[in-house]
């Protein structure tokens, strides 16, 4: 059986993925407040997929692009939802027996 692991870059869309879905989607508000996720957005800034106007990121339209976009159906969202809950709460994955 072989192990799938991802790259650097998939894991930086993924959660960059997720983000635009809870700021667009949700309606989730990201601030400077959120220290622990302060890499990632400023990455995302970096990246033109949010601004930051004050203290509050916003979605830009190359975010909007990304997450609108058919490339990334509904239950792929789901799915990396689902794992990011996982990780987050640190429940054990499942394994395929």
């Amino acid at each position: 059986m072989t192990k799938y692991t991802l790259s650097n870059s998939q894991k930086q869309l993924f959660i960059a993925i997720i983000i635009l879905d809870e700021l667009v989607d949700k309606q989730k508000a990201f601030t400077t407040q959120d220290v622990v996720l302060q890499p990632v957005l400023q990455r995302m800034v970096a990246k033109e997929l949010l601004t930051l106007t004050g203290t509050d990121y916003a979605v830009t339209p190359k975010g909007h692009r990304i997450i609108d976009e058919d490339d990334y159906p509904d239950y792929i969202l789901f799915a990396m939802h689902k794992l990011y809950e996982m990780l987050k709460n640190k429940t054990p994955l499942p394994t395929l027996q």
